[in-house]
């Protein structure tokens, strides 16, 4: 009897010591996770999403489908310079995002299928929105485009099927990229600006 109390009284440590190093394990691996660029950290705490640091983002942040489902809002710091490839797509339950005052460049498909984002103020020192950027973003109804966007080829459907239904072209802008609005089928309202001279192929399409 003795030689089997001992023999489970091991059995329970050897558990509680495994199990132990196993959560510690999967600390270590979450901690590791958290980087999504040399000097940015993100941070998923009770449905907001901050993107900490500043540079370019080089990874998406490695959240998992519940986590995803999740975030209702996200907030960058104001040095953070582009938004990687599809770095939020499909973030279902995503409503707000408050874009860094230094962003240049927003990726491919950064924001697309984002069916509930409602509000996104684009900041002035913005020059390039890639392709399909915000693409299916129904619940957005307004945007305005800043000053300093260039076409550099590869802007085309960025907002393709959203539901914006009134767009404001900033003065400043020379050229709105080809497909750009493409098949924004409530646009009701655009405001163009003096400076433009071009408006590409299938823009409004």
């Amino acid at each position: 009897i003795l030689i089997k109390r001992i023999r489970t009284f091991l059995v329970i440590i050897f558990l509680c010591c495994f199990g132990t190093i196993f959560s510690l394990n999967g600390l270590i691996a979450h901690a590791s996770s958290v980087s999504c660029g040399k000097d940015i950290k993100w941070e998923l705490n009770e449905g907001v999403l901050k993107i900490t640091g500043s540079g370019a983002m080089t990874s998406a942040p490695d959240c998992s489908k519940e986590e995803m489902k999740e975030v209702k809002e996200i907030i960058f710091d104001d040095n953070i310079t582009v938004i990687f490839t599809e770095a939020f797509v499909n973030y279902s339950n995503l409503q707000t995002v408050k874009l860094p005052a230094k962003l240049t460049k927003i990726s491919k498909g950064a924001f697309g299928g984002c069916k509930k984002l409602t509000e996104v103020l684009l900041p002035s020192e913005l020059t390039e929105i890639e392709k399909f950027a915000f693409n299916e973003c129904e619940a957005l109804t307004k945007i305005t485009i800043p000053k300093g966007i260039i076409d550099k080829g590869n802007s085309s459907y960025a907002f393709q099927k959203s539901g914006l239904t009134e767009v404001f072209i900033s003065e400043g802008v020379t050229k709105i990229p080809n497909e750009f609005f493409a098949g924004c089928a409530k646009l009701q309202t655009v405001h163009l600006p003096s400076t433009l001279t071009e408006i590409g192929k299938g823009a409004f399409g």
